[in-house]
């Protein structure tokens, strides 16, 4: 469901000639889509435990989701599953893939957990990466103009 606000802005985005317009659009459609969960429930994405761990320690559930994806991959090279160097620590990128696309972990629970956690960070997650893009190419358009 939060999929939506990033579909919307790539579409807005490829039609759209005022950027300032794009972000609005962009975080009203945001807005209305977590407000939507106080009036309907059930269609609430869960508090996944990294999320819960890392908000009671005050932390990124992504950064947190970093974390224990880094120790299931170094779980599955001790096993024989080759996860990682022989130094002993996962190469960033296999990390970066799998918390990029939590498809991919062999545990589904530990994929589903990373997604939700991903999905209800505000600072590192999809929807934040998103409006600082968006953000960054308005100001890039800023520059261009005013320095033309």
């Amino acid at each position: 469901m939060l999929l939506l606000p990033l579909l919307f802005f790539l579409l807005l985005k490829s039609v759209c000639i005022c950027p300032s317009l794009l972000l609005l659009l962009f975080l009203l459609l945001l807005l209305l889509l977590l407000l939507l969960p106080t009036f309907f429930p059930r269609i609430n994405i869960p508090f996944s435990v990294p999320y819960r761990l890392a908000r009671e320690r005050n932390f990124s559930p992504v950064l947190l989701a970093r974390l224990v994806i880094e120790e299931h991959l170094r779980a599955k090279r001790g096993e024989g599953g080759g996860g990682g160097g022989a130094d002993g620590k996962v190469p960033k990128s296999d990390v970066k893939a799998l918390l990029s696309d939590p498809r991919r972990i062999s545990d589904p629970r530990l994929g589903l957990e990373v997604k939700a956690a991903a999905w209800r960070d505000d600072v590192y997650g999809p929807l934040a990466e998103a409006v600082k893009a968006s953000v960054g190419v308005e100001h890039e358009e800023r520059l261009k103009r005013e320095l033309r």
